[in-house]
C-alpha cells in the first residue's frame, strides 16, 4: 500500500511546526538571557555606585545624639567620628578611607590603634568631609575615579 503524497505532508507538517516552535523557543530564551545580563550589570553598578553613600548615611543617622557626631582626620584623611557609651566606657567608630577602602573601626576612646585595624566595609579611593552650619554634614566619597556626595542632616549638631 503506498501511502499518499497527502498524508504524508500531513505527517511531515506538526514535526515542522514542532521544530519551528523550538527554534523559536531557543532564540528567545537567548534573547532574554542576553537582556537579563544587561539589567544585573547595571543593577550592579548602580549597587556599587549608591551603596557607600547609603551606608554612610545610616552610620551617622544611628549616632544623632547630642555630641556623637564628631568630624576630624584620621590616617591622613578626613574622617567621621562617632562615639557611644556602653555601661561606664565610652567608645568610637571611625570612618576613614584607607588603600582602597573605607574603614569602620571600633575601639574605646582611649585606646590607640593604628589605622588599618578596622573592618573594611568596601572600595572606596578617598574620602572628603565638611559640615554646613554645624547641622548639615556633607561627604564626598570617590569610587572608581568617580564623585559621589551625599549630605547627612545631624539633627543633634556636629562638633
Amino acid at each position: 500500500m503506498e501511502v499518499s503524497l497527502k498524508k504524508r505532508m500531513l505527517a511531515i507538517f506538526p514535526m515542522l511546526l514542532f521544530i519551528l516552535f523550538g527554534f523559536s523557543l531557543m532564540g528567545l530564551t537567548f534573547l532574554g538571557a542576553k537582556d537579563y545580563e544587561g539589567l544585573a550589570r547595571k543593577r550592579d553598578l548602580y549597587f556599587q555606585q549608591t551603596t557607600c553613600s547609603d551606608y554612610l548615611r545610616m552610620k551617622v543617622g544611628a549616632y544623632d545624639e547630642e555630641g556623637q557626631v564628631k568630624t576630624g582626620e584620621f590616617s591622613d584623611g578626613d574622617a567621621i567620628y562617632l562615639y557611644q557609651t556602653i555601661g561606664e566606657e565610652s567608645y568610637e567608630t571611625i570612618l576613614y578611607v584607607k588603600d582602597g577602602y573605607l574603614y569602620e573601626q571600633f575601639q574605646n576612646v582611649l585606646d590607640t590603634v593604628n589605622s588599618g585595624a578596622g573592618n573594611k566595609i568596601m572600595e572606596a579611593e578617598d574620602m572628603k568631609v565638611s559640615i554646613v552650619n554645624n547641622k548639615l554634614l556633607c561627604v564626598r566619597v570617590k569610587q572608581d575615579g568617580k564623585w559621589q556626595e551625599v549630605h547627612v542632616a545631624v539633627r543633634s549638631g556636629i562638633n
